[in-house]
């Protein structure tokens, strides 16, 4: 078996995706690899103003939230909990579509494991992995480990349509 050096979890900070960071860490504690943590913050949609005022606040108002998400973002990214490690990991904030940046990330930082979250439900191909672990896993320059949400954290329950809506990178 090839050794483990490089390790880039991706994360979108939902509970999806927390079982994979457990997973990641422990590979990384067993491996004594390097870790990565990487969020990506989607780009803002283009913004067709025309000399509309209301449509220029609404941009501004746009741009002013994508920078408090991306604020947000770097702030849980800087004070992330990670269990089952002794080192820090190495976190990494990039923008633009989610599974490009995962994959771009992954060739740059010469990963060996991309560790990632997935829904995992019923349904479809795409649907039951998640579009962005679909196109990193058939992508990716490395090997993709993608972690489903055990069953029994569904609270009772499968995730609400609006909980299936985030996307999981």
């Amino acid at each position: 078996m090839q050794s483990i050096k490089t390790i880039l979890h991706a994360t979108d900070f939902s509970k999806c995706s927390e079982p994979a960071l457990d997973l990641a860490c422990m590979i990384a504690r067993d491996q004594n690899a390097r870790l990565i943590v990487l969020h990506v913050v989607p780009p803002m949609g283009p913004v067709v103003a025309g000399g509309n005022l209301s449509a220029v606040r609404r941009a501004e108002c746009c741009e002013q939230d994508l920078k408090s998400y991306r604020e947000e973002m770097q702030n849980k990214l800087q004070h992330l909990r990670l269990p089952a490690l002794q080192i820090r990991p190495e976190c990494i904030l990039k923008e633009g579509d989610a599974a490009k940046e995962i994959i771009r990330s992954a060739e740059n930082c010469t990963c060996d494991l991309i560790v990632m979250g997935t829904h995992g439900q019923t349904g479809e191909f795409p649907r039951l992995m998640g579009s962005v672990a679909k196109e990193v896993t058939e992508k990716a320059p490395c090997s993709v480990l993608t972690v489903k949400m055990p069953r029994a954290q569904w609270r009772h329950s499968p995730p609400t349509d609006a909980e299936e809506a985030c996307v999981v990178i």
